[in-house]
């Protein structure tokens, strides 16, 4: 190859899955075979060849959640040339309740701020992580990082099917104090609202995904927090538009989405290795091919020639096409209108791949 096709590109292995089985988790289910240390090591110099610059991360879903933690990321700093952040402001809720060691580790390579998802209160919270006792991990968690002085941020979820839950989430950020905490120990406190990308497994909340009018189950003060994480005038505007909005967009709208190919991919490569671009969910319609079976350079060309059907549908699909096909003009559910085409996009694909 004479020129390298990327700037950048960032490889993450699923080495060790999730303790989780989260309901809202955009990358769905698949396969999650346990990975060697020695495995990224060799899709490091599998794809070293094609970027100037390579990052290199040993998860993609719960960061740390294997017992060799430290030494793992001590190898993926040795391994790449850069990194985006020195580490993501996310962690193992589950390694932080269990292991005295992980917080203070984190709070010496530099961590200010971690996030943590919730759904509200704990049966909720447990119902939605797919895994009782993770609402009590993530709380024991927060005591923790207090005490390392690491401010928590709150990312949370709201259905349709649990519309008290915005109130005891809001009691529940009162009863651990997290507003005057975060402030002592110099920092702000930091929540956010939004329902994620209705792809993966959250495509099966399509029915339970809120409306505008659900909106007023939120108390005012989560709603002004929310609205200014995102920089966001209004609270309604953290969750976009109603379906049929974004439909009546579309409808005559004859160009394609567009490409989604970038000088600066991610790929995320499973326990079987095969490879998926970090644009969607993981499934066959966004395969790109296996490392082993097919090579790296035979997956750096399947990603530019937009092989995968998905890529494709991006590419060459009329808007007016996938949303006629594939959506509801009555429909109510909030969307961004980037979540809302890739929602359709995934749509096409699950019903012709």
């Amino acid at each position: 190859m004479q020129q390298k096709p990327f700037n950048t590109l960032t490889i993450a292995l699923d080495m060790a899955g999730c303790p989780n089985r989260c309901r809202h988790c955009y990358l769905g289910d698949f396969t999650r075979t346990p990975m060697s240390v020695e495995a990224l090591s060799m899709a490091t110099e599998a794809f070293r060849p094609y970027s100037a610059m390579l990052s290199v991360y040993s998860w993609m879903l719960e960061p740390d959640y294997r017992n060799d933690y430290k030494e793992l990321y001590r190898l993926e700093l040795g391994l790449s040339d850069f990194r985006a952040e020195l580490h993501f402001e996310l962690m193992s809720s589950y390694r932080a309740a269990r292991d005295e060691e992980y917080i203070p580790w984190l709070a010496s390579i530099g961590v200010k701020r971690m996030q943590l998802t919730f759904f509200g209160d704990e049966a909720a919270t447990d119902y939605y992580t797919g895994r009782k006792g993770a609402f009590s991990d993530m709380v024991k968690s927060i005591d923790r990082l207090f005490a390392h002085g690491i401010a928590p941020r709150i990312q949370f979820f709201a259905y349709r099917s649990a519309l008290e839950q915005p109130k005891r989430m809001w009691g529940l950020i009162k009863e651990l104090r997290l507003i005057e905490r975060c402030r002592e120990i110099g920092g702000e406190f930091q929540f956010f609202t939004h329902q994620g990308s209705l792809v993966g497994r959250n495509v099966d909340n399509y029915g339970d995904i809120l409306r505008e009018q659900d909106l007023s189950a939120f108390p005012l003060e989560l709603r002004q927090m929310s609205a200014k994480y995102f920089n966001e005038r209004g609270f309604t505007a953290c969750f976009g538009r109603a379906e049929g909005e974004l439909y009546a967009r579309l409808r005559s709208n004859e160009l394609p989405a567009g490409s989604r190919l970038s000088t600066d991919p991610v790929f995320y490569i499973t326990g079987n290795y095969d490879v998926y671009p970090n644009t969607s969910t993981i499934a066959p319609y966004w395969r790109l091919g296996n490392l082993l079976s097919d090579g790296p350079e035979a997956i750096v060309q399947a990603y530019l020639a937009e092989a995968a059907p998905a890529q494709r549908a991006y590419r060459d699909v009329p808007l007016s096409r996938l949303v006629l096909s594939h959506g509801n003009p009555s429909g109510q559910a909030l969307f961004h209108m980037g979540d809302y085409i890739e929602f359709l996009i995934d749509r096409r694909c699950r019903a012709s791949c």
